[in-house]
């Protein structure tokens, strides 16, 4: 009977034994051997087996690798916790410092009575740059107010959806010579391309109804920061036209070419017939916001706008005209798709010309005219006899000190 007590005895104390050697110890363990990354973004998980008590543990972490925390990146928590009522399952490391020759590591350190998983430790580089911002254009004339786009691109030079927020500054540059909130107003100086676009604007607005002399030029700065590098264009040039010059957009056609085509020397010109005429449906269209001047042409007028050209303000003659009481300003701008030899058979090296703009009232109330003076020219079509006598300037305008000019009326029909 004693041996049989004995028996159970043992055979109890064995089964306990047995029992204590099976239960499982809780193990912790990253997810995976590297992050998850988004943008700048790398996130770090862990995940916990056999733990089944309610209070929270704590799981510190150890920070290593090439990268500095706090300079080269930043991190949403030191530790993580399991259970409780504020959990840390996951840890974000966020990249400040772009540069993917540099890595980090997360460490777990152990907490006691537990072991490690599969994963104790997890590596990533730093994100690389995100890719590429620039405006969307270099330059740009503005009447009133004009919207500024930004853009981020990839590698191709394909635009690309932000994982994340990214704030630009926009920065005034000292080659400006209109000064803000006195020639203009931005909207912003930061512009923020919100997560899941590829782009953001802001606006740029004149203070005042016309362009003031020598400020009439604006060049705005993009700041790419640490996230991105710089594209195809890091600044954008804005000229101030004036409000009044928003009239010059649109379709324009031509009503009539004045007899000053002749300037003062009608008396020696030879080969009137490429004198240029009223040709019905001849003119030209102006988009400012582009900047293209697209001339549409069937009379000898082709034989000098040859082509869509690029338009630009330039100087304003403040006293163009033959008499005291007959001065005019006339507002010049560049075009550089023209023939200055103003021929059918030769064509000029140089194809940057200025013609200068005026606007007049029309005879018809609301009618809106336009005068043209093709005042840079060195014709080899008609007036050839000038160059023998030097009546051109050595300068840009050539033609317009001696009413060596060609002047024209133009309707605007939209």
């Amino acid at each position: 009977m004693k041996k049989i007590m004995f028996m159970i005895c043992a055979l109890a104390a064995v089964a306990v034994a047995c029992t204590s050697e099976t239960k499982e110890v809780p193990a912790v363990s990253f997810e995976t051997a590297i992050p998850v990354t988004s943008g700048e973004i790398a996130t770090f998980k862990i995940a916990v087996a056999d733990y089944s008590g309610t209070d929270p543990v704590s799981i510190p972490v150890t920070f290593g690798g090439t990268a500095v925390k706090g300079t080269d990146y930043i991190v949403s928590a030191e530790e993580f916790v399991w259970g409780g009522e504020n959990p840390v399952t996951s840890i974000q490391v966020t990249t400040l410092v772009f540069d993917e020759s540099k890595t980090v590591s997360l460490t777990l350190d152990i907490p006691e009575g537990w072991k490690a998983g599969n994963y104790p430790m997890s590596e990533t580089n730093l994100s690389a740059k995100l890719g590429y911002v620039s405006f969307e254009r270099s330059a740009l004339a503005i009447t009133g107010t004009s919207e500024i786009v930004v853009s981020v691109y990839n590698g191709a030079g394909q635009t690309l959806k932000l994982e994340n927020d990214a704030e630009l500054p926009i920065i005034v540059a000292e080659s400006s010579t209109a000064q803000e909130n006195t020639h203009f107003t931005l909207s912003t100086k930061t512009v923020k391309i919100p997560a899941g676009s590829s782009s953001a604007s802001f606006t740029v607005s004149i203070a005042g109804d016309e362009a003031v002399a020598d400020h009439d030029k604006i060049v705005l700065a993009l700041d790419p920061g640490a996230k991105f590098s710089i594209g195809n264009y890091d600044e954008i040039a804005i000229t101030i036209w004036g409000s009044a010059w928003s009239k010059l957009n649109g379709a324009w056609q031509i009503v009539e070419v004045s007899p000053e085509a002749t300037g003062m020397w009608g008396d020696m010109v030879t080969g009137m017939d490429q004198i240029p005429t009223v040709v019905e449906g001849d003119g030209f269209t102006v988009d400012i916001e582009e900047m293209k001047f697209v001339p549409n042409f069937q009379s000898a007028f082709c034989n000098y706008f040859i082509g869509e050209s690029n338009i630009a303000k330039d100087m304003l003659i403040t006293d163009f005209g033959q008499s005291v009481g007959n001065k005019i300003s006339l507002q010049l701008v560049s075009l550089d798709n023209t023939n200055r030899y103003f021929s059918s058979a030769e064509q000029s090296e140089d194809k940057v010309s200025l013609v200068g703009i005026a606007f007049e009232e029309g005879e018809t109330a609301g009618d809106e005219i336009l005068r043209m003076y093709i005042v840079d020219h060195t014709s080899k079509s008609f007036m050839p006899e000038l160059l023998d006598f030097g009546m051109y300037l050595p300068e840009k305008p050539v033609a317009v000190e001696y009413g060596n000019f060609i002047s024209a009326a133009f309707k605007k029909v939209n």
